[in-house]
């Protein structure tokens, strides 16, 4: 008779298989998602192309050397040699920049609200370095591992907790608020076909992330509809509060959004065309949000791609390019917010939160 695996083997074996299923989905997404595109389209299209040329892997003619001997067709090599707009590109990833102190602003005032001591900068380190490992690990562990930092501070963990919550729910009332612009701006049709598949994307990964055995950990800030209309009415009590974080949302959303249309000119040019009607970009920013809403893979990563690139290709724009813009446009994001926590974690500043020796006002419970 087979020995059955102890309570902690278990639960070792079950975070194995959940974190390995994490990581094999979104390189699958990606891959499927690059491959359904048409794999020399993009590397043409973000014009990696021309590095594997320059690099001698890909041989465009006789007289060079490549694993790769020739490029399928001629308009291939001339989208790749188009320039790109590069101060564009630097611009965008500053803008993330500017986005993520944004998020860290509006996250000090959610910890100032639930009751949780510190300054701006205490605060934005936490939040800075659990959104770096929310890139890296899946089911929100960087708001885990952002918790477990607080309170080994000095923080109460379910203040934290309360503070990570009205995050998220507020990351939703961003979603409301520019898909409500859809109708208007676009109509029904186009806006409804724009986010469905975001949607469906939503209902997957809330199936598979369901508590089981396989599910390391619930997420410390699952949406509830009971314990968010009990945060937005806490919150709403306080009308300048609600105000000033409703306005850092949409702020900072408005930032990305911009941002995603900066990275789509820079790479456009003569041979390569990635304009698109802000509006229907805006919307697919919105249906890349929901994609990725409930993140089964680390930081979303494939969901808010598909979402993104299936509500531009359902706004009128071509699938190749609807890849293009939205893989690119996660990239730099990616980047840009990992060299923000890479320097925030390399800083290693003591940041206590006990420095703070004044008596705190009640505030209530979320």
């Amino acid at each position: 008779m087979a020995a059955v695996p102890a309570p902690d083997d278990r639960r070792k074996l079950d975070l194995v298989w959940s974190y390995s299923f994490s990581y094999l989905l979104g390189a699958l997404l990606l891959v499927a998602l690059i491959w359904s595109s048409g794999v020399w389209n993009f590397l043409a299209n973000t014009r990696v192309l021309s590095v594997l040329i320059d690099a001698g892997v890909v041989s465009y003619h006789d007289a060079q050397t490549g694993m790769i001997r020739g490029v399928p067709d001629l308009k291939y090599y001339l989208k790749s040699q188009d320039p790109v707009k590069w101060g564009l590109v630097e611009g965008a990833a500053l803008i993330f920049l500017v986005f993520w102190l944004i998020k860290a602003a509006q996250f000090h005032g959610f910890c100032q609200f639930v009751g949780v001591r510190g300054t701006f900068t205490q605060h934005a380190r936490a939040y800075l370095e659990g959104v770096g490992v929310n890139r890296l690990l899946p089911f929100n562990q960087g708001m885990v591992r952002m918790t477990r930092f607080m309170e080994g501070q000095g923080a109460r963990a379910e203040k934290v907790t309360q503070a990570a919550f009205l995050a998220e729910l507020f990351v939703v009332i961003e979603i409301v608020v520019y898909a409500a612009y859809g109708p208007y701006g676009l109509g029904w049709s186009v806006w409804l076909a724009q986010i469905f598949w975001s949607l469906v994307i939503l209902g997957v990964c809330w199936a598979i992330s369901r508590p089981n055995g396989l599910y390391p950990e619930p997420s410390i800030v699952p949406l509830h509809w009971k314990d968010s209309v009990e945060a937005l009415r806490a919150v709403a009590r306080r009308p300048m509060t609600f105000s000033k974080l409703t306005i850092l949302s949409l702020v900072a959303f408005g930032l990305e959004d911009i941002a995603a249309y900066m990275i789509a000119m820079a790479f456009t040019s003569t041979h390569v065309i990635l304009n698109v009607n802000f509006s229907i970009l805006l919307m697919a920013v919105v249906a890349g949000y929901i994609a990725r809403l409930i993140p089964v893979t680390p930081g979303g990563i494939g969901q808010f791609e598909w979402g993104f690139a299936a509500g531009l290709y359902l706004g009128g724009v071509g699938w190749p390019e609807c890849v293009t813009i939205a893989i690119l446009d996660n990239f730099v994001r990616y980047v840009s917010g990992s060299i923000l926590w890479a320097w925030v974690y390399i800083l290693r500043v003591d940041y206590s939160f006990e420095v703070l020796k004044r008596v705190e006002p009640k505030t209530p419970d979320v």
